[in-house]
C-alpha cells in the first residue's frame, strides 16, 4: 500500500530521532531545576557536542575537555568530569596556556582568551581537537563551534572548514541541528 500524503516511515523515524537528539541536550543540563545557568546549558551541549565526534581511541580511555578561561563559570564545567560518552570518560583540565593543553581533544576558549586565541586554534588544529566558544566572532577566527545564548536557550554554528583542517569528523545528525553550517 502507497500513501499519496504525509511522512514516510523513512522521515518519521528521523524525526522522532532528532526529537530523541534534542532531548537528550537539554536533559542533563535541566534536571530539575526551573532556572538553569547559562553555562550549565553550554557545558551539557559540549558534553553532547562530544557524542557526535568520531574520536580515536586514546590509550587511557580518556577524553580531555580543557577550558581556557580566566573565569570558573560556577564550576559548571568541572560537573562533566567522569561523565561517559562515546565509551570515553571526561577528564576536565584547566591549562594557563596553549602549550599546556597537548592532551586536549575539546577545547572551550572563552572569550578572556582572545589575545592566545591564533595560538589555540593553531595548536589544536594540529593535534585534531575540537574547539568551542561562546564568543562572538571567534567561529570566523577558526573555532569550529560557537554557541550562542538566545531567548534562553542555546544555538549554535559550525565552521566545518575548520573542522576539517584538524580531520575530525563531525556527525551529519549535529550539523543538522546547527542554526548555520560554514
Amino acid at each position: 500500500m502507497t500513501w499519496a500524503a504525509g511522512p514516510t516511515p523513512l522521515k518519521l523515524a528521523r524525526a522522532i530521532r532528532l526529537c530523541g537528539f534534542m532531548g537528550m541536550l537539554l536533559a542533563g543540563a535541566a534536571q530539575a531545576q526551573t532556572d538553569v545557568s547559562e553555562y550549565a546549558l553550554k557545558a551539557a551541549f559540549i558534553y553532547n557536542f562530544a557524542k557526535f565526534i568520531d574520536w580515536p581511541k586514546p590509550s587511557d580511555g580518556l577524553l580531555h575537555l580543557c577550558v581556557a578561561a580566566e573565569e570558573t563559570f560556577e564550576g559548571e564545567f568541572d560537573k562533566l568530569s567522569q561523565k561517559v560518552t562515546g565509551g570515553l570518560r571526561l577528564q576536565v583540565d584547566h591549562p594557563k596556556a596553549p602549550e599546556m593543553g597537548a592532551q586536549c581533544q575539546i577545547v572551550f576558549i572563552a572569550d578572556s582568551e582572545a589575545d592566545s586565541l591564533p595560538r589555540w586554534v593553531q595548536l589544536s588544529r594540529e593535534k585534531g581537537a575540537l574547539t568551542v566558544s561562546d564568543a562572538p566572532g571567534f567561529l570566523d577566527r577558526g573555532v569550529m563551534i560557537e554557541m550562542q545564548m538566545e531567548d534562553e536557550r542555546v544555538s549554535f554554528d559550525v565552521n566545518m572548514t575548520a573542522a576539517r583542517a584538524a580531520r575530525l569528523d563531525i556527525s551529519s545528525r549535529l550539523l543538522r541541528l546547527a542554526k548555520r553550517v560554514y
